[in-house]
């Protein structure tokens, strides 16, 4: 396959890895190809050491914008892009040398790929053997919602995207949500796929990234307004998957509260966690996808949001 290719690179203060993802990019086998480096304002040495790179290998181009946040800043490159398929690298990791080619050879004349990474942070695969294969994009929103994998369908860093199905449907990364982003992309990408494959090889190289929400200093207030508003467009989106039992969605949802809520408790204090438990229970009946937001259809959830500054405690006494 002779298609050109555009890989964005988002870039942040991002001196200590940089070199080391943009090694691995030029390194890449397969010619025809351009990399689109966004330097989100960068207040650190990146902006040189990306520079640098450019003037060695004319396939990487260098652009700095107003620091807008990684949303803005893939929306940009995309902007930027020339190619018929889009990848997604961020500035921590790296790649293998046969990313586009083996991607390319797997993707054939599907939508969207689906492939797995590697990283010494997680237990083997990240992507279970028994969902590698093509789906029918019904048959691939029944799996996701009853066999949930955040590798298959949050992250954009192990997919290819075909050019065409994003600037036909104007899709960009919701720039107004702080957590949620990639998944809601993605979510609106594949309404627009009639076909997506997942395979399992390892073409990405994760990095464990001390910006992610378990790490994240931000009150767990503001985090849980960021996670409601990405709900509520989760939500809308899928309002249009008339094929898709609501439970089944509505089911996702509440676990991906139940989540994120557990990580929450571990980020505050008895006093957040009783104003937390108040909010969420103003917020779960607008983001239930169950008719009338019926309570008792939401037994378990609403149990444990009510029980939360007993778990917060339960949780301290066991710490000591």
């Amino acid at each position: 396959m002779d298609k050109l290719v555009s890989i964005i690179v988002p870039v942040y203060n991002k001196q200590e890895t940089i070199v080391k993802c943009l090694n691995s990019l030029a390194r890449i086998s397969y010619e025809k190809l351009e990399i689109i480096i966004v330097d989100d304002g960068s207040t650190d040495k990146s902006s040189e050491l990306c520079q640098k790179q450019c003037i060695k290998n004319k396939k990487f181009k260098y652009f700095r914008k107003d620091n807008g946040g990684v949303s803005s800043a893939r929306n940009y490159g995309i902007k930027k892009a020339n190619g018929d398929f889009i990848f997604f690298v961020d500035a921590d990791d790296s790649v293998s040398s046969d990313i586009i080619s083996e991607s390319l050879r797997c993707l054939c004349e599907n939508d969207c790929l689906v492939f797995s990474c590697y990283s010494e942070y997680l237990d083997g695969n990240v992507i279970d053997s028994s969902l590698c294969k093509t789906y029918l994009i019904d048959d691939f929103f029944d799996v996701f919602f009853n066999k949930y994998n955040s590798y298959v369908m949050n992250t954009p860093w192990n997919k290819v995207y075909r050019s065409r199905i994003i600037i036909e449907n104007d899709l960009k990364f919701d720039e107004s949500l702080n957590l949620g982003e990639d998944l809601c992309f993605n979510i609106d990408y594949y309404l627009h796929c009639n076909n997506v494959k997942i395979i399992n090889t390892q073409l990405y190289f994760y990095s464990y990234s001390e910006s992610g929400l378990t790490n994240c200093k931000r009150n767990v207030l503001d985090l849980w307004k960021s996670e409601y508003k990405s709900l509520k467009k989760i939500k809308k989106i899928t309002t249009v998957l008339n094929k898709i039992d609501s439970g089944v969605i509505n089911n996702y949802i509440m676990i991906r509260i139940k989540k994120v809520l557990s990580i929450y408790l571990d980020k505050c204090n008895f006093k957040e966690s009783i104003e937390l438990r108040k909010v969420v229970l103003k917020n779960i009946k607008s983001i239930s996808m169950c008719k009338i937001g019926s309570i008792l259809a939401n037994l378990k959830i609403y149990i444990y949001i009510f029980l939360l500054p007993e778990i917060y405690l339960k949780n301290r006494m066991k710490r000591g």
